[in-house]
């Protein structure tokens, strides 16, 4: 049988295991809740990169196609005209939007007089 004082004893220890579990099982719920909050800001981020990701590649897309545009197209465009194609390229932008052509006009020379 157990005395007063052990009874006293192992009812503050349960009460204090209660307290603690009912403290864990809070805390767990909190943290759960801020992990969503955050996969939802996340995913969030996620659609506005994939937007600007677009707008950059439709961009580039639309520059790569400037000096095919123009009648006469000098250095500066056609620079322009590449180097946007080139970025298209390696910026993976085929896969987001499809293969662009090359511009038809050639490369202007890297080495001006």
């Amino acid at each position: 049988m157990l005395t007063r004082p052990k009874r006293l004893a192992l009812l503050s220890v349960l009460v204090l295991l209660v307290g603690l579990a009912a403290w864990y099982v809070r805390d767990t719920q909190q943290a759960l809740g801020a992990n969503q909050r955050a996969l939802v800001g996340t995913e969030r981020a996620l659609v506005e990169l994939g937007r600007e990701v677009r707008a950059d590649c439709a961009f580039k897309r639309d520059i790569a196609a400037v000096a095919d545009e123009v009648t006469t197209a000098g250095p500066v465009t056609l620079t322009l005209s590449w180097d946007a194609y080139d970025a298209y390229v390696i910026k993976g932008c085929v896969g987001e939007l499809g293969a662009i052509p090359e511009p038809s006009r050639p490369r202007p020379p890297a080495d001006r007089p």
